[in-house]
């Protein structure tokens, strides 16, 4: 961690386990590829952790969990590619990644912890997978450039989940069951179906 000069990482494939903070404050650090078939099913807390030069990532492919804040404050990641096998996303998981555009989450995604994707301001779309449970509370909050949301099988969406998304104008409840307080609150919807 604090690697200040560090700008490329490229993982072993025979990794399975990637420490807490393993790369906590490398500032400098703009690409990390994961080779091959490489075993890591976690990416633990704060592990990317104000990594501000990162652009974008690949995780692999046998991705179960990403606990809380394990990439805060990427100011510049633009891009992740999210494996199918993904279950949880954890608190704070992507909160101030200011430049991500879009999550698409087509595979095994359960649930979305609390301010998952909060404050990232650039992020357009949202795509939630066919068992996709929960969204958890403030998950997307601020996200100011969100217009589109597809709720896939999403039963709940917590509170303020959706709060202060000014551009999101219509959205399809689709298997939504459980709306809470202040879910939509300060959104620009219009339309809903």
């Amino acid at each position: 961690s604090g690697c200040s000069s560090l700008e490329e990482a490229a993982l072993s494939p025979i990794l399975n386990s990637l420490g807490a903070k393993a790369f906590w404050e490398c500032v400098k650090l703009e690409a990390v590829s994961f080779a091959g078939n490489i075993a890591l099913t976690t990416i633990l807390t704060e592990t990317f952790y104000d990594c501000e030069a990162l652009s974008s990532i690949i995780l692999p492919s046998v991705l179960v969990t990403i606990e809380e804040m394990a990439f805060m404050d990427c100011e510049s990641l633009e891009s992740v590619q999210f494996p199918y096998t993904l279950k949880t996303v954890g608190e704070s998981a992507f909160e101030g990644c200011l430049s991500l555009e879009n999550a698409y989450f087509n595979g095994e995604l359960v649930s979305i912890g609390k301010k998952a994707f909060y404050d990232c301001t650039d992020l357009q779309s949202v795509v939630l997978g066919s068992v996709t449970e929960r969204v958890g509370e403030s998950a997307f909050a601020d996200c100011t450039s969100l217009a589109s949301v597809s709720f896939g099988g999403v039963e709940v969406v917590e509170t303020y989940a959706f709060n202060g998304c000014s551009s999101l104008t219509s959205i399809d409840w689709g298997n939504v069951q459980t709306i809470a307080e202040y879910a939509f609150a300060d959104t620009g919807l219009t339309t809903v179906s």
